[in-house]
């Protein structure tokens, strides 16, 4: 486990911060803050206090945002365009395949698999006749690859994976 330099942190009203809260596990202590030696803080944090770790530039640093929602992508990093009627190859070994959005309408449905052909492990099946800009959400760990099973009359895709 790496060890981050931190500068003392004060919340709205002034107050130093002392420890952060982390959903399901509690106050956290920060070291260096003023914790007593019993691990406690002494203090209640300031009513509606949310703490976000950033780095001397400013930047968030942490997987929330200033109110404490938590930031996620679901469009996944990298993005695959899938003619219509066509099988094809969208990534080879492990990943996530997230998000589908179908570019254009086929009649026919589409099946994605865990794997580097049109066979084993089916993880999504594009509905027939889906709407152009319909979009999928699927967030679904693949340990192969992920291919697309076209077929006549299948839709043009756009795939999103990491």
């Amino acid at each position: 486990m790496s060890r981050v330099a931190y500068e003392k942190a004060y919340d709205t009203n002034g107050n130093p911060v002392t420890g952060v809260y982390v959903p399901n596990v509690g106050e956290v202590p920060l070291q260096g803050a003023g914790v007593t030696t019993d691990g406690t803080t002494g203090k209640t944090p300031s009513a509606g206090m949310t703490a976000v770790i950033m780095d001397k530039a400013g930047v968030n640093q942490c997987a929330v945002d200033a109110q404490g929602a938590q930031l996620v992508t679901l469009g996944g990093k990298s993005y695959q365009n899938c003619a219509a009627a066509a099988a094809q190859l969208v990534k080879t070994g492990a990943g996530r395949l997230c998000r589908i959005i179908v570019l254009a309408t086929g009649t026919a449905a589409v099946t994605i698999y865990d794997n580097t052909a049109a066979s084993g492990q089916p993880v999504f099946i594009v509905p027939a006749s889906a709407a152009t800009g319909s979009s999928y959400d699927a967030q679904v760990p693949c340990g192969t690859g992920i291919f697309v099973g076209g077929v006549a009359s299948s839709p043009q895709l756009l795939v999103t994976f990491n």
